[in-house]
């Protein structure tokens, strides 16, 4: 009977445990938020790219994956250090933003203007601030017809 005792106390403690942890992957977290923006000051509309952590923890090591044949930038080379092939950027504190010019909104940019009526879909993906080795991806969807920014998180 003992033995039995000792072993269900461990089987609960171990939940617990599981449980606790996995609360606080969800709460101590960074959480990416990427979003188009126009300018439009100058001769022709600008896009810029912005990558906001609005967490509580910073986000290292993060990169924004887009789905493949979609035209989100107008810049040659695209470089971009948020891109799989260049590292991702390395760390975005709570709270900062950084910001990537994309495009101008122009005649002779036919494929990209449809960035205007069209949504942009990818994950971004970070390595978590405390659980070493794990990293978060969520779902984003940038869209400029509609103002707004929508995500379907899901942690992996």
């Amino acid at each position: 009977m003992t033995a039995s005792a000792a072993v269900t106390a461990t089987f609960i403690g171990l939940r617990q445990f599981r449980q606790a942890r996995q609360l606080e992957f969800e709460d101590k977290r960074a959480f990416i938020v990427p979003r188009l923006t126009v300018n439009k000051e100058d001769e022709f509309p600008r896009v810029y790219l912005v990558i906001r952590n609005a967490g509580d923890m910073p986000a290292k090591n993060v990169i924004l994956d887009f789905e493949v044949n979609q035209v989100w930038h107008w810049v040659k080379p695209a470089n971009f250090p948020f891109l799989r092939e260049f590292g991702g950027i390395t760390v975005i504190a709570p709270g900062d933003e950084m910001s990537y010019f994309v495009g101008e909104i122009r005649m002779d940019n036919t494929l990209f203007n449809d960035i205007t009526n069209r949504d942009v879909t990818g994950i971004g993906s970070f390595d978590h601030p405390i659980f070493k080795g794990e990293r978060v991806a969520d779902d984003f969807r940038l869209s400029l017809s509609d103002q707004r920014y929508k995500s379907n998180p899901k942690s992996s």
